[in-house]
């Protein structure tokens, strides 16, 4: 499938899925995170082929949560950093521009709902 119909197709579901879901949650669809909110994390992993052990850390601050329309996106700057064991001491950071797609109150399963839809 060349990139011009992938792009087509793309569009198309997502205007099938999402003119319902708008209609029926244009009042109670809201963000997840609101703006100034501040998101702390830690992960870790083991690598059982290399016997390598890391923490990554994480923190992102929500700039701005505006709805376009009926559509609220969260718009933010996270950090990410990862501190690994694997014969010696390794450290990395980046930095990074995210965007979220608010799911509360939209009429999925109350699980699905605090799941974000994330693009860094």
């Amino acid at each position: 499938m060349n990139r011009h119909r992938f792009a087509v197709v793309t569009v198309a579901a997502l205007a099938v899925v999402g003119v319902p879901i708008s209609v029926s949650a244009q009042d109670s669809w809201t963000h997840h995170l609101d703006t100034n909110d501040l998101t702390l994390s830690v992960g870790a992993g083991f690598n059982f082929g290399t016997l390598s052990f890391a923490i990554y850390p994480g923190a992102e601050w929500t700039v701005a949560a505006p709805k376009f329309g009926v559509v609220p996106v969260s718009f933010g700057a996270a950090a990410r950093g990862r501190i690994g064991i694997s014969g010696g001491i390794t450290v990395g950071a980046a930095a990074l521009a995210v965007a979220h797609l608010g799911l509360n109150g939209l009429p999925i399963p109350e699980v699905f709902q605090a799941i974000e839809g994330t693009s860094a």
